[in-house]
């Protein structure tokens, strides 16, 4: 579609805009402006729009577009006015031109909700299943501000997550980048020396020898192998099966594990609160949730989960049926509906295992610093004992020609 720029007259406050959006001719940028009393006064046009290739809406940026929305229309301000000043104070192309297309929409008759489903990739459907709420209830600046809310938090977790996973994995390349100085320059150069001198080397020496050998002759190896790993990184992240492979294998690692499903948890409990209080029933909060998750793990067991409800099973039924879920969660989620607190139980869920997440981050440092240093320490310790064999020798043999 062709990128308009353009400048227009605002009619009513005699100011100038200066503006850009993908229109698909003139025409509909003339009718664009006339809805919004403007006038067109020069424009340029492209024949493709010119995108940054990873151009997104990041959730911090949606939640405060959610929150300066609810504002406006809790300070009475119609809803096309509203995100029609959202979408000139923007700075992020890829929502200033959803934004327009949403404006399009409303005047063509289109609902609020209807309009942000045109848009998946900027508006995710938990926005949208509560805009549709909150226009049906007559409270959609409360429904805009609790997903504002939701994304924050869920922005937290995720940034949780990958501070408790980033941490160990910079400690084993620092450690690794190290290994490989020595065993690409320091250790050939000595060993070199050593060959010259013909020294009787022990067996540690004799080995880390073998070891640096077998490393620069097949070194190009190394190369390939990363390769192959990238690329099969980029295939899981779009073949939905291995993707699910992938996250049962860290699900069962030790450290990597623990904080995907600590955040895996957090974020179904906080999920499956926000829409039921919101009103969705369990079925379609269910499937809401299915869209949205991103632990491959919960979109496969959600469906059964929506398909033993639809039966007849109760939530604690179904979600004991998978296999997933501890006895503290489902004693929690039965206690809750026993009552008719099942929200109040998911929330309170939820919050905790945000809680048990914050914790895990802030002692896995401490945690993994020590153990991290004594396995460096043992490796370079090995390291500098096969080395002192032949100086010793070395020295000693210096000291009989003396």
């Amino acid at each position: 579609m062709p990128l308009f720029t353009y400048r227009a007259l605002d009619v009513q406050t005699g100011r100038t805009i200066d503006d850009r959006g993908e229109f698909r001719d003139l025409k509909e940028l003339f009718l664009f402006l006339r809805a919004r009393n403007c006038i067109l006064v020069r424009y340029r046009v492209r024949k493709e729009t010119r995108r940054i290739f990873f151009a997104k809406v990041r959730r911090p940026e949606l939640a405060e577009w959610c929150r300066n929305l609810s504002f406006l229309l809790v300070a009475g301000v119609p809803i096309v006015q509203a995100l029609e000043d959202l979408r000139r104070s923007t700075g992020n192309a890829l929502l200033r031109d959803a934004l327009r297309g949403v404006l399009g929409l409303l005047q063509e008759g289109f609902s609020f909700a209807e309009s942000l489903k045109k848009y998946p990739k900027v508006f995710p459907s938990v926005l949208c299943s509560l805009a549709e709420i909150g226009e049906e209830t007559g409270h959609l600046d409360q429904t805009l501000e609790d997903a504002a809310a939701h994304l924050t938090r869920v922005d937290e977790l995720i940034s949780q997550t990958k501070r408790a996973l980033w941490y160990p994995c910079f400690i084993v390349a620092a450690m690794v980048g190290a290994l490989a100085v020595w065993f690409a320059y320091v250790l050939p150069k000595v060993f070199t020396m050593f060959r010259e001198m013909h020294l009787s080397l022990p067996l540690p020496t004799r080995l880390l020898m073998k070891a640096v050998d077998v490393i620069q002759h097949y070194w190009p190896v190394l190369p390939v192998c990363l390769f192959v790993l990238i690329s099969l990184w980029v295939f899981s992240r779009k073949s939905e099966r291995l993707r699910l492979a992938t996250e049962r294998v860290l699900l069962r690692t030790p450290i990597v594990g623990r904080a995907w499903r600590l955040s895996t948890l957090a974020f179904f409990f906080e999920y499956m609160s926000l829409l039921l209080g919101s009103g969705l029933d369990m079925l379609r909060s269910l499937e809401v949730l299915r869209q949205s998750v991103p632990s491959r793990k919960v979109k496969t067991l959600v469906p059964v989960v929506a398909e033993s409800i639809g039966q007849g099973a109760t939530l604690t039924e179904a979600c004991e049926a998978v296999g997933f879920f501890n006895l503290m969660e489902l004693r929690m989620i039965k206690t809750g509906e026993e009552s008719g607190k099942l929200v109040d139980q998911l929330k309170l869920l939820g919050s905790y295992y945000y809680k048990q997440l914050l914790t895990f981050v802030e002692t896995l440092p401490k945690v993994l610093e020590p153990v991290l240093l004594s396995v460096a320490g043992v490796v370079f310790l090995g390291i500098v004992l096969a080395l002192l064999g032949p100086v010793y020798e070395l020295v000693g043999a210096l000291g009989k020609m003396r």
